[in-house]
């Protein structure tokens, strides 16, 4: 897997390698946002599976309730 991308830390500005560590500038522990290439990334994985459910749950929810 590749390294994540660096982030600002949003209290001081200082550049963390992970959204998950506290920032060693300030200490700052909060919420990071994704940045707009991690949402993307995740959408283009989350959508195809979505559709994927949706497909077969109209295939099949109706076979389940016919007698």
């Amino acid at each position: 897997m590749a390294n994540p991308t660096p982030v600002k830390c949003p209290k001081c500005g200082t550049i963390l390698d992970s959204r998950k560590s506290p920032c060693p500038a300030c200490g700052y522990h909060g919420y990071i946002p994704m940045s707009d290439a991690q949402i993307k990334k995740i959408k283009l994985i989350l959508y195809p599976i979505a559709i994927i459910l949706a497909i077969l749950a109209i295939v099949f929810i109706p076979r389940l309730f016919a007698s």
